[in-house]
């Protein structure tokens, strides 16, 4: 069976390649309909029992978008006017954010942090701080009034205060212009915080997204890459270009009428397959 097969095709070579050129144009124009899946959720198994609890949690109480501001300083600790100050100046600004859940940005700064003090009497609630302390004697009480607090501040600060977080989730992340966007936008407001001897760092999903169409886009320029190491490689081996070209095309006329095929189907690319 395969001697017939071969022999049909070196019978025919014109129009097996007129068959076979018909066919990838084809599936070639069918590639723009493949459609790139960066959503993790859109990459796990939806009827597992725990992507259905997390979801049914992130409908509940949110959480899905979660976007988390690391002040990291190399020495000594965050109890300074000068960090204090920056948490101030970002938390203002995520707040400001289209798309922001109201009330869900928190940090030592915020005046959502309560700090609570209960006597026999009565039940003060208070808020943390509602301006930057300044002195050695504001500082000092103000991280008293942390200390005291540990049961909702041990969220924001450690207890040898050396890192403070700022923290921000969305009800509407189309809004703030998804991770492409918001990213990049939210790096404009650090740099404008960061000096040397102080990390800020983000996390969260839209950090995560972003990198990943970033590092998606790349893809195109290391499949060039490769193409070029892999025709190197082949003219080195057989010395000639027919030796080199032919299997290349074989390569590329795979990709092509694979991802031909996706876009036809509607299977999308995720991070992973992409890399296949």
């Amino acid at each position: 069976m395969i001697r017939r097969y071969v022999s049909f095709i070196i019978s025919r070579p014109k129009t097996v390649i007129a068959i076979v050129a018909m066919v990838s144009v084809f599936l070639g124009f069918s590639i723009s309909k493949v459609k790139m899946l960066l959503d993790v959720d859109d990459q796990l198994p939806p009827d597992n029992a725990y992507v259905k609890v997390s979801k049914r949690v992130e409908k509940l109480f949110g959480g899905k978008f979660i976007t988390v501001v690391g002040f990291y300083p190399e020495k000594g600790t965050i109890y300074t006017p000068e960090i204090l100050g920056k948490v101030k100046r970002v938390t203002e600004a995520l707040e400001k954010v289209p798309g922001v859940k109201p009330g869900s940005v928190i940090s030592l700064m915020s005046p959502r942090v309560k700090d609570i003090v209960s006597t026999e009497e009565t039940i003060e609630i208070t808020p943390l701080a509602t301006t930057v302390p300044t002195n050695d004697v504001e500082m000092a009480a103000f991280r008293k009034h942390v200390e005291h607090s540990r049961a909702i501040t041990s969220l924001l600060v450690p207890d040898d205060g050396r890192a403070t977080v700022v923290i921000a989730d969305f009800d509407n992340f189309e809004k703030a212009g998804g991770a492409k966007k918001f990213y990049p936008y939210l790096e404009r407001i650090l740099d404008q915080e960061r000096v040397p001897g102080l990390d800020i760092v983000t996390a969260g999903s839209p950090s995560v997204l972003y990198w990943l169409t970033q590092y998606t886009k790349r893809m195109a320029g290391l499949f060039v890459l490769a193409l070029i190491v892999i025709a190197i490689l082949l003219y080195s081996a057989f010395r000639s270009l027919q030796g080199m070209f032919l299997p290349l095309v074989t390569a590329l006329l795979g990709v092509i009428w694979a991802l031909g095929l996706m876009g036809l189907v509607k299977a999308p690319l995720d991070p992973w397959n992409a890399m296949t």
